[in-house]
Parts: C-alpha cells; sequence; structure tokens
C-alpha cells in the first residue's frame, strides 16, 4: 500500500469517527425550541443553535 492510499485510508477512517460522533451529539440535543427551525430540519435532527442547522439534508 502506497503513502498515497494509506493517508486516504486514514482520512476515510477520521471522517467515519467524526460523522458517528456528530449523529450522537444531534440524537442527545434537547429538542426544546423546534419552532426555531426551519421547515423540514427538524426531520434531518437539525437542533436550534446547531452549527449545523442549515447544513444537514
Amino acid at each position: 500500500m502506497s503513502d498515497i492510499d494509506k493517508a486516504r485510508a486514514q482520512r476515510e477512517a477520521l471522517a467515519n469517527v467524526a460523522g458517528r460522533r456528530t449523529a450522537r451529539l444531534l440524537a442527545v440535543l434537547p429538542a426544546e425550541h423546534d419552532e426555531d427551525l426551519a421547515p423540514g430540519d427538524a426531520q434531518r435532527g437539525a437542533r436550534p443553535g446547531s452549527s449545523l442547522a442549515g447544513h444537514l439534508g
């Protein structure tokens, strides 16, 4: 395996870990103030005040 392949595999593994952690964090955030969300955001797991609220989809 070349150094480039190793770097790609490591980057992919880190991205997967970050994605799982973000999903877990969004799952445990309180659901209060759902009226502050844009239509459809709650179904996508977005929460008010989350920097990801406008980027999930």
